[in-house]
């Protein structure tokens, strides 16, 4: 495929923008994406222009996966306490609920706090799931921005947009 961008003032032309300082996350996108439709040099240049663009996203993937570690450490601990908590509840109600001294509406009354913990219980690992899930998707959407860049990196066009010919 023949080069359209020859120069970094094509790029910036097909980028919009007057300057490379300060790129929006949607424009180093698209910048990547037009990486493969640029002269190599150019791109190397203008590469070059944020060297620390590289080391911000390996950076940033290292200390994403450190605070989901952590968050989900904490979050498993507070659900074991939780959980816990309501096993001695129930552990108690069923102590109360064998005893020959109590009369059926007692035990009607205890069975109803059973069935209360246990859709607490339930209610909690539905909350403990999506919060489970909500750091797989920040984690994921991460990630594929950084796929996305190294993709493009490697000469994937990632936007599916037409290259600007220029003339």
């Amino acid at each position: 495929m023949t080069k359209t961008l020859l120069s970094e003032n094509d790029v910036k032309k097909a980028l919009g923008i007057k300057s490379f300082r300060n790129l929006s996350k949607d424009k180093v996108i698209e910048f990547v994406s037009l990486i493969p439709h640029m002269d190599k040099d150019i791109a190397l240049a203008i590469v070059d222009k944020f060297p620390a663009f590289v080391d911000f996203a390996s950076i940033a993937v290292k200390e994403l996966k450190d605070l989901c570690n952590i968050a989900l450490e904490k979050n498993e601990a507070s659900q074991n306490e939780v959980m816990d908590s309501y096993r001695g509840i129930l552990d108690s109600l069923d102590m109360i609920l064998k005893k020959d001294d109590i009369s059926q509406e007692e035990r009607e009354f205890i069975v109803e706090k059973m069935i209360q913990v246990a859709d607490k219980v339930s209610e909690k690992d539905t909350e403990n799931k999506r919060f489970i899930t909500g750091i797989v998707k920040t984690g994921v959407a991460f990630v594929g921005f950084v796929l996305t860049v190294g993709a493009a990196i490697l000469g994937v066009n990632v936007r599916s947009k037409s290259i600007p010919v220029l003339k």
